[in-house]
């Protein structure tokens, strides 16, 4: 391979590598852009929407005793 031949290599391996990271950029923020769109913060609900979160989540019997979690929204 001549000298000419292997710049042009690194040429278009470097040009390849520069065009992956800034579409992968672009998508990234792209995602963070819908993702912001579609998601509200805890602290911009109102205070019933705060009470409706709950979540209980149960696990099995050990010697006959379950094991609940229940979260509730702080207060």
């Amino acid at each position: 391979m001549t000298p000419i031949d292997e710049k042009q290599v690194w040429q278009t391996f470097d040009l390849f590598c520069k065009r992956t990271l800034s579409n992968t950029a672009k998508e990234l923020y792209r995602e963070q852009q819908k993702r912001k769109a579609q998601e509200t913060p805890f602290s911009e609900l109102s205070s019933s929407a705060l009470a409706a979160l709950y979540a209980e989540a149960s696990y099995g019997e050990v010697e006959g005793k379950s094991s609940t979690f229940r979260a509730h929204p702080w207060r």
